[in-house]
C-alpha cells in the first residue's frame, strides 16, 4: 500500500475522504486544523493510505509538537479530545503503523500520539486514564429528556425552569465572548491554564463562523450563567467546552 504524507489545508482529497466517512468528527476537518496553525503555529499533516487512483483509502492527522527540552513528538491532535485513524480495512491501519515505525527509525521524533483506539496495534502502549462518551441523538425531544436520571437530570432541569433560567443557541461573537467571560472563572475556580481569547477568536472565524459549531449560553435575570461550546461534522457533533459561574 502507497502511503504518504499531504498537507490537509491544501489537498482537497483530504476533505472529500473525510466528508464521505461516517467516523470522521470535526478534529479531523482542515478548519480545525486551521485553527491549531493559526494560533499556535503547529502545520498539520496527514499520514494517509492512497489508492493507485490516487484517492485516500486511510488516514490520520499530526501535528509535529516540540518539548521544552527540544524533543519532538507527533500528536493526532494538539487541543483536540477525540481523533481516530479513519480506515476501512485493517490493513490499511497495518500499512500507516508501518510508515510511523519506519519514520520512528529514521528521524529524531521521540514519541507518536493517538487519542483514540488502534484496532489490532502491536506497536502502541495503551493507557486507560481517558474515557470517551458517546449518546445517539434523536428528533424526539420528549424521548430525549425521557431517558435522563429523573434525581440528576430531569429535576434539575426543571428547577431551573421554575427559577426563570433561560437558554439561547447562538452562532454570534457575542456569545463567543460571554463564553469566555464563564471560561476565565471556570479554569480559575479549577486552578488549571486559560486558553487565550484569541484561540477562541479563531474557533469562531474558522469554525462557528462557517457552520461547523455553534454557542449554547444559560441566562438568570439576563446575566449569563453557564455555556457550552459545540462542534459538528457529519454524523458527530462534539460537546468541546463547557464553562459556568460558580456563583
Amino acid at each position: 500500500m502507497n502511503v504518504e504524507v499531504i498537507n490537509s489545508l491544501s489537498d482537497r482529497r483530504w476533505f472529500d475522504f473525510i466528508s464521505d466517512h461516517n467516523r470522521a468528527n470535526i478534529f479531523h476537518h482542515p478548519n480545525w486544523h486551521s485553527v491549531l496553525k493559526k494560533q499556535y503555529n503547529f502545520n498539520p499533516f496527514v499520514i494517509a493510505v492512497v489508492s493507485e487512483g490516487n484517492k485516500i483509502k486511510a488516514g490520520i492527522p499530526f501535528c509535529e509538537v516540540k518539548s521544552l527540552t527540544g524533543k519532538s513528538s507527533w500528536i493526532s491532535l494538539p487541543f483536540s479530545d477525540y481523533c481516530q485513524i479513519l480506515y476501512n480495512d485493517e490493513k490499511e491501519v497495518n500499512a500507516i503503523e508501518d510508515y510511523l515505525l519506519k519514520k520512528s527509525k529514521e528521524t529524531k521524533i521521540s514519541a507518536f500520539e493517538i487519542r483514540s483506539e488502534v484496532p489490532g496495534t502491536n506497536i502502541f502502549l495503551k493507557k486507560k486514564d481517558f474515557y470517551l462518551h458517546t449518546t445517539e441523538l434523536e428528533n424526539d425531544l420528549e424521548k430525549i429528556f425521557s431517558s435522563f436520571k429523573k434525581t440528576q437530570i430531569q429535576q434539575p432541569i426543571k428547577k431551573a425552569e421554575r427559577d426563570g433560567v433561560y437558554y439561547i443557541v447562538s452562532t454570534s461573537f457575542k456569545q463567543i465572548e460571554e463564553f469566555y467571560y464563564l471560561h476565565l472563572k471556570t479554569r480559575k475556580k479549577l486552578g488549571v491554564p486559560i486558553q487565550p481569547k484569541g484561540f477562541f477568536s479563531k474557533i469562531f472565524e474558522e469554525l462557528i463562523n462557517k457552520n461547523l459549531g455553534f454557542v449554547v449560553i444559560t441566562y438568570k435575570d439576563s446575566l449569563p450563567i453557564g455555556a457550552g461550546v459545540f462542534f459538528g461534522f457529519g454524523n458527530v457533533l462534539t460537546y468541546k467546552y463547557s464553562a459556568s459561574d460558580p456563583d
